[in-house]
């Protein structure tokens, strides 16, 4: 807490677990990750993800080179179930002060997904661990 205490007096916001920063200065690659919005990834052992895929590019420089000028792209791709997209918004979402969107989770997720959210948190809530507040996601 004195880490936290002392970056907040001077002005830090502590926006995500391991990160600090300016008001509105956040790591723009790292904040869309959490927020599990697209990214391109170029480059030997670069990763990218689609919203629906992830992909990661072969780490060996000549050989990545090689496939390129082959015509190839040098990827493994991993296919998102919609349990595996949920969960890893869940992880990524809980790390940030921005938090978890029940909206989210009702637009983008199956409706079975928003009842057990709810179901599961209904205990923490009741004990007082857990809050529920009306914000906009920027």
């Amino acid at each position: 807490m004195m880490l936290i205490d002392k970056l907040n007096s001077g002005g830090f916001e502590h926006y995500e677990i391991s990160n600090f920063s300016k008001p509105g200065k956040y790591a723009v690659h790292n904040t869309n990750y959490w927020r599990g919005i697209p990214y391109l990834g170029i480059g030997p052992s670069a990763h990218g993800f689609s919203g629906k895929t992830r992909y990661l590019n072969i780490a060996n420089n000549a050989i990545y080179l090689s496939e390129l000028q082959a015509g190839k792209l040098p990827e493994t791709i991993e296919e998102l179930s919609l349990y595996d997209r949920f969960n890893e918004y869940i992880m990524t979402s809980l790390r940030t002060m921005w938090g978890t969107s029940l909206t989210k989770i009702e637009s983008d997720f199956d409706k079975v997904f928003l009842s057990d959210t709810i179901k599961n948190i209904k205990p923490f809530i009741e004990k007082n661990g857990l809050r529920i507040k009306i914000a906009i996601w920027f």
